[in-house]
């Protein structure tokens, strides 16, 4: 059974550097997950044959979908999944449309709790699940509040599911 690392955003600054770093732990594979085709072969062919690009969109249920059906097919050890992906917009709260924070919610609430579910059953005792939060997650900020409370979201999620995997060996980190 191969060990990988499944990472979310990792065609962005943040992401790339986790890819980067994950690549030195004992993993077979590391499977970069992004919306950017381009960019995602772009990072293989930086990085290395243990990067398998991943072209997936968050914010659309099919591209969880499709990361699910990948674990289905290879059933792989999940050593580390990295919760990176995420949107912000530094504007007022009228100046969001509908849609907008409905991919905002769907990116950085959504996402992350549907790829904990379906990657936990992969994983085993020593297992990482790093969710990425921010500061922003502990306090009120004016003008980027939707981006604000999705962290609290992701903040809270990753401290009570920290608390259900005690025992599994298993840890969850904001």
């Amino acid at each position: 059974m191969k060990n990988i690392a499944i990472i979310t955003g990792a065609t962005g600054e943040i992401g790339r550097e986790f890819v980067s770093k994950i690549l030195h732990y004992d993993i077979d594979e590391a499977w970069a997950v992004a919306r950017n085709e381009q960019k995602l072969y772009e990072l293989r062919e930086e990085l290395g044959e243990k990067v398998v690009p991943v072209h997936a969109d968050l914010s659309d249920m099919s591209g969880i979908e499709m990361v699910s059906r990948l674990l289905d097919k290879q059933k792989p050890h999940v050593r580390f999944l990295v919760n990176n992906a995420g949107l912000a917009r530094m504007a007022s709260y009228k100046d969001f449309s509908l849609e907008e924070i409905s991919r905002t919610i769907d990116v950085n609430c959504k996402a992350p709790v549907m790829l904990c579910r379906i990657c936990i059953p992969y994983m085993q005792a020593g297992g990482n699940i790093l969710n990425i939060s921010s500061a922003s997650a502990f306090q009120p900020n004016p003008y980027i509040n939707l981006y604000a409370s999705s962290k609290v979201f992701e903040r809270s999620y990753s401290r009570a599911l920290n608390v259900e995997l005690k025992g599994t060996g298993i840890t969850v980190t904001a």
